[in-house]
């Protein structure tokens, strides 16, 4: 026999026990008497039934589940109507987003999904039920989109996206929050079209750019929101070490100093004499590394004979600059680098393109080196192209080393690409350069957030046992990381969408977020959440159909064996 409330047996048990002691320590004195072996069984029994009455004994039957469809966001009728006539007592379960109703999900062995489909934060409610996700028809619209969400003044916010089975004639525009044209593009009539959208930024703020979408007759169809952080310009101290002048030196260091940089290049004349530049710095000079000298700069760029050339002092106070004081490197490479599959840090892959173009410039042929990237674990591209990795960067302790395979970059500025090759050296240099650490730093662990569904992040501090605090001042929990004790985690609910802010009691930093409006980008979100329900419900989990669940028995049986036990124990007293 087993029991619905297991959990109390124990306890159970023994106040059985102590209330059949104390029934016999009081017919104690009686135990010569007729009948007093049968009256303590009866009390006994007495007591056993008011123990399973509150126990609530049950058994294992076989129990057959239903079949259930759940129903999200733009099912189809057809579809849930073939499923009607499949199966007689269809289970209907309505998707919201606030989850699925267990006890509803209980009734199920088996289900279909129809519509867009659930929200991956709610796959776990249905791990132990079958479950098919039928599609329904092709999404139209903009269906991916892909952009930096923080930038620097002098930086160019590169807007691209996939635009899926669009009408011929839609026009796609990029507003200012002053509802200013910056850029547009027109679409023609292919099934899957990329689109890229671009402007300059200027001043350093929060900013709330929209995409518009207009049909032929420019009626506004959509229009999302593109929210931006436009960090102030860092002006960097730049160290720039050469083998011999190059042209590639020559262009960077008169772009670099035009923007404000502090400059300084050395670049080697002869085996033991060097030439020395100074831009936007007082006068100065470098020979080897120390930790010192090296104090004085933000960034080092070298080329890859310099570097290999270093000796092993400098070598090592270069590597614990990076290390502990976040110095940034970027190593130019040459045309030795494809001969080897290893430089730098960097394998490489050898290949025989001798172009490649970037968006928007899609026109413009950048020249590379014939080699190529490859993908590793701790590798970040900086440009990526069709899979292609040209530019990278790896994070070595508190600092980064980067290279790139782009070669001679200043022919652009000669072909009159000059916006190109900002985009290209102000890009690769953010990536790389060194970067100020905040005392507190939030780290989200998605890119867009939506109103009322969970947003998780992680929260380095040194601040021990850290409290934080929403923009609505209501306390955020917060769980420390096992192995990373500066590290903590939680997760919160929006309610309202714009941007808003947390931040760490009686600490003035503000770590901010944006958070979109449910209608926001619709087509893009139904798209995404589709592709999540066709992989994670490819196909059945199992074949159970029925199961063994705790079926309870009648207790009022129990009750009136109670009643018997105390009628028993009332009358015998009085017939002895």
């Amino acid at each position: 026999m087993s029991f619905l409330n297991a959990q109390w047996v124990w306890p159970v048990l023994l106040v059985v026990g102590l209330l059949w002691c104390v029934f016999l320590w009081k017919e104690f004195a009686k135990r010569h008497k007729k009948r007093w072996l049968f009256k303590s069984v009866i009390a006994l029994l007495a007591v056993a039934s008011l123990a399973v009455i509150y126990l609530k004994p049950a058994k294992f039957i076989e129990q057959t589940k239903e079949v259930g469809v759940i129903l999200t966001e733009n099912f189809k009728q057809s579809q849930l109507d073939s499923l009607r006539a499949e199966y007689k007592d269809l289970v209907e379960i309505h998707y919201a987003t606030d989850g699925l109703r267990q006890d509803q999900l209980d009734a199920v062995s088996k289900a279909y999904i129809l519509g867009n489909g659930v929200a991956p934060y709610d796959f776990w409610q249905l791990e132990n039920i079958r479950t098919t996700y039928v599609q329904n028809d092709t999404i139209k619209g903009i269906v991916r989109v892909h952009y930096n969400q923080e930038l620097t003044v002098g930086d160019s916010l590169v807007f691209k996206g996939l635009y899926a089975n669009p009408i011929l004639g839609t026009k796609l525009l990029l507003e200012d929050s002053g509802g200013n044209t910056l850029d547009s593009i027109t679409l023609g009539d292919s099934e899957k079209v990329l689109f890229n959208l671009s402007t300059k930024t200027k001043v350093a703020g929060q900013y709330i750019y929209h995409l518009i979408e207009k049909d032929s007759s420019q009626t506004i169809l959509t229009k999302n929101p593109i929210p931006v952080v436009i960090q102030p310009e860092h002006k960097l101290r730049i160290l720039i070490v050469n083998t011999f002048p190059t042209f590639e030196t020559k262009y960077l260091k008169n772009f670099l100093s035009e923007n404000g940089h502090e400059i300084l290049v050395r670049s080697q004349i002869s085996k033991n004499t060097y030439k020395f530049e100074n831009f936007n710095r007082s006068k100065g000079t470098i020979y080897g590394f120390t930790r010192s000298n090296l104090s004085n700069f933000d960034l080092v760029i070298m080329d890859g004979k310099s570097y290999q050339a270093l000796s092993r002092n400098s070598r090592r106070a270069l590597d614990n600059q990076i290390e502990d004081a976040g110095l940034g490197l970027f190593i130019q490479p040459d045309d030795s680098v494809i001969n080897d599959e290893v430089s730098f840090g960097f394998r490489l892959k050898r290949n025989e393109k001798k172009g490649t173009q970037i968006a928007p410039w899609n026109r413009v042929t950048i020249p590379v080196y014939g080699a190529s990237i490859r993908q590793e674990t701790l590798l970040q591209p900086v440009f990526k192209t069709q899979g292609t990795i040209w530019s990278a960067y790896i994070q070595k302790g508190m600092g980064r080393v980067s290279t790139s395979l782009f070669k001679d970059t200043y022919q652009l500025v000669l072909n009159g690409n000059g916006e190109l090759y900002e985009h290209i050296w102000s890009t690769t240099l953010s990536a790389v350069s060194q970067k100020e650490v905040a005392a507190s730093q939030l780290i989200p662990q998605k890119e867009w957030v939506y109103k009322n569904e969970p947003f998780s992040f992680k929260v380095r501090t040194s601040v021990g046992s850290p409290q934080l605090v929403s923009h609505t001042g209501n306390t955020i929990a917060l769980r420390q990381d096992q192995h990373i004790k500066d590290q903590w985690e939680g997760t919160t609910y929006p309610r309202n969408p714009g941007w808003q802010y947390v931040q760490l009691k009686n600490d003035s930093i503000k770590m901010g977020y944006f958070v979109f409006s449910n209608d926001d980008w619709q087509n893009k979100k139904a798209f995404e959440l589709k592709k999540a329900n066709q992989l994670k419900f490819t196909g059945m989990k199992n074949t159970q159909t029925s199961e063994k669940v705790l079926h309870p028995y009648a207790r009022v049986w129990f009750f009136i064996l109670f009643l018997v036990c105390l009628a028993i124990l009332w009358v015998l007293p009085r017939i002895e």
